[in-house]
């Protein structure tokens, strides 16, 4: 079943279609990525108190995934892999991370961290590439810049 809906910020027509639906991961050819998030979703849910920039919508992160994965200094799988690991596992601020980063288990990430006294509560994938890139600043810049232009990080412009 499809429906029509408006987008304001946009100013477009869309149609809603049930899954499974083919979207590429790629930025269309002499485009630039979408920004689901930033285009289409509110800034603020008054329901929940989250603002925009604690929120992130499937297709931004499958385009900033493609995006870190392909193209000029691009990272490989292991890189993504270890970036999610390192997330898992930050260590407190100040603190030396771990030689070798634990598993994620039953976590959550997002772009940025959220702790709690403390404790980690939620994996911050930009604090991942942080640790992940510590020595490689073009990898790590590319990364987060990356993240701004496929619209996952805090960055709502």
């Amino acid at each position: 079943m499809c429906e029509d809906f408006f987008a304001p910020n946009a100013n477009l027509l869309l149609k809603s279609q049930l899954p499974p639906f083919p979207v590429s991961c790629a930025p269309p050819v002499g485009g630039t990525w979408f920004k689901w998030r930033n285009t289409f979703c509110p800034m603020a849910d008054p329901a929940t108190g989250l603002v925009a920039a604690d929120m992130g919508t499937e297709r931004d992160w499958m385009g900033f995934l493609y995006g870190v994965n392909t193209g000029p200094g691009a990272a490989t799988m292991d890189d993504i892999h270890m970036i999610y690991r390192f997330a898992c596992s930050a260590p407190e601020p100040g603190q030396p991370p771990a030689a070798v980063p634990g598993f994620c288990r039953n976590a959550t990430a997002a772009w940025n961290e959220v702790r709690n006294r403390g404790i980690l509560e939620q994996a911050g994938f930009v604090q991942g590439i942080n640790l992940r890139f510590s020595a490689d600043p073009i990898a790590r810049k590319r990364a987060r810049d990356l993240g701004d232009a496929f619209g996952v990080s805090e960055n709502l412009q």
